[in-house]
């Protein structure tokens, strides 16, 4: 920010590496020629160029001043139209700093206030730490910050744990990994640009990588019935000498562990949704992150048949009882059955017998269903229909 009292001045090449160009603002008789509006705390202090908008006559006396504590005086420098300004230093702080400079050409007094603001810490960053599988490929980039936007920067990466930041070229902003073995790696950036204080320390910056045993996916068949064994397939491993647990769950809760990829469906399975979850492990290493498959809708079972009570007489209601189930979040069904055959609208858990029912077998068919799960349909014993 400028507050000014002159006009533009013709342009500086090259001051301590800094480019500084015509200025733009209204006409002074005295400018700060290109100064700084954001200065890294750790950057070198800044040179600073006082110009007229046009030499005085010959022998005209200049005299110039500065104020460089914003305190309103020009006495921390004089006599000198460019200084090194030392209110820059890392000494000061981070803030917003009023910069000034006065002019007096014979006898004539002008000046030139600048706000420079110094920043904070040249900083690098890898970001979080992460976790990884074998085989994963991971682009890792640094991010730093509190630069000057003209320095050029140099990275130094240190990716194979032996201490020395030589595993990228100097131009490296990302790297591009990636591990056959699992464990964990620490991988280091160091970052300086060319604009740092003599002596100043490049920034640096770590990220700790965890690298696990992978597994693929692991499926199940997507239906199934007691008695039937069921076989995972895949979560092959990497390293493939990796050992792997297989960890059986129904409706998400475990029910057996086993160190073979089978399991045989019981009693207490039916009507229930089975999975299996993989884990390898590896001594010393970060183990597997689990992968679980997807659900084994097991069908219901019959654990008693249907049956139904009443007269088996013309006129007569029957009333069905649906039997026991395994078949937790089903919903049953009822049809009447003449001879084995559909009685047409006979679908509710009670039915009055008709004259086309005499002489015939009478029966009733309970269906268990849930969605995504097969039907399983058990059909009670029949009984003739008498006069």
């Amino acid at each position: 920010m400028r507050r000014v009292t002159g006009a533009v001045v013709a342009a500086l090449a090259l001051v301590a590496g800094v480019l500084v160009g015509p200025a733009t603002a209204a006409p002074s008789a005295v400018r700060i020629i290109d100064p700084p509006e954001f200065v890294p705390i750790d950057a070198v202090a800044q040179l600073l160029v006082a110009g007229l908008d046009e030499s005085p006559p010959d022998g005209t006396p200049v005299a110039f001043a500065w104020d460089l504590d914003d305190d309103g005086q020009f006495d921390d420098a004089s006599g000198d139209a460019a200084l090194w300004n030392p209110a820059l230093r890392a000494t000061v702080g981070v803030g917003a700093y009023d910069v000034s400079v006065q002019a007096v050409v014979g006898g004539q007094q002008f000046v030139d206030t600048w706000t420079i603001h110094v920043i904070e810490q040249f900083k690098v960053s890898l970001g979080p730490d992460i976790s990884v599988a074998v085989g994963d490929q991971v682009s890792i980039g640094a991010t730093v910050s509190n630069f000057p936007f003209w320095s050029t920067r140099t990275y130094q990466w240190e990716l194979d744990g032996d201490g020395d930041y030589d595993d990228a070229p100097p131009s490296a902003e990302y790297v591009t990994l990636d591990w056959t073995e699992p464990g964990i790696h620490l991988v280091g950036v160091r970052v300086g640009h060319d604009e740092q204080a003599p002596g100043a320390l490049p920034a640096e910056a770590t990220k700790r990588i965890t690298v696990r045993i992978a597994l693929a996916t692991v499926s199940l068949p997507l239906r199934g019935r007691p008695g039937q064994t069921l076989t995972a397939s895949g979560a092959a491993p990497a390293p493939t000498s990796a050992t792997r647990t297989w960890t059986w769950l129904h409706d998400g809760t475990p029910i057996a562990v086993t160190n073979v990829p089978t399991y045989r469906l019981g009693k207490a399975d039916a009507g229930r949704r089975v999975s299996v979850r993989v884990t390898a492990t590896l001594d010393g290493k970060p183990s597997a992150l689990p992968v679980t498959s997807g659900f084994v809708n097991v069908a219901a079972l019959n654990l008693t048949r249907p049956s139904f009570t009443g007269t088996a007489r013309v006129g007569r209601r029957l009333t069905a009882r649906r039997g026991t189930w395994q078949a937790p979040g089903h919903t049953y069904a009822y049809q009447w059955l003449r001879n084995g055959k559909v009685v047409r609208g006979a679908t509710r858990s009670t039915y009055t017998t008709t004259k086309a029912d005499r002489g015939r077998r009478i029966s009733v068919r309970v269906t268990a269903r849930r969605s995504g799960f097969p039907a399983v349909r058990a059909v009670s014993q029949a009984r003739s229909i008498g006069r």
